[in-house]
């Protein structure tokens, strides 16, 4: 099984993982898959979801993060970004191989 992918296979893989989501995780999910894979700060994810608070913000990413892992990157200016795990496309996938495995038996 081959687990270097493109950025784009990378993002339709994000596309599949967030698929059953909705409201307003799917809503910074979306803007995260989308912008992959160059990191959102939390001012634009705070700007484009209308969200008021950093600790709004920070709860919404927290709870969105059992659907898909988001890597936090600060900054030495004190901004911070965000950005799905690289990772978690790799384990998606061997996931669904070893199911095919199990199942198939």
């Amino acid at each position: 099984m081959r687990l270097n992918f493109s950025s784009q296979e990378k993002q339709n893989i994000f596309r599949k993982m967030i698929s059953r989501t909705s409201g307003r995780h799917r809503e910074m999910l979306d803007e995260l898959c989308n912008a992959y894979p160059t990191p959102r700060t939390d001012k634009e994810l705070m700007e484009s979801l209308n969200i008021g608070s950093r600790e709004s913000l920070k709860s919404l990413i927290h709870n969105a993060g059992s659907i898909n892992p988001v890597k936090r990157i600060p900054s030495p200016c004190g901004a911070v970004s965000y950005v799905f795990c690289d990772q978690a496309a790799k384990h998606y996938l061997i996931a669904r191989e070893m199911d095919k495995v199990l199942v198939n038996g």
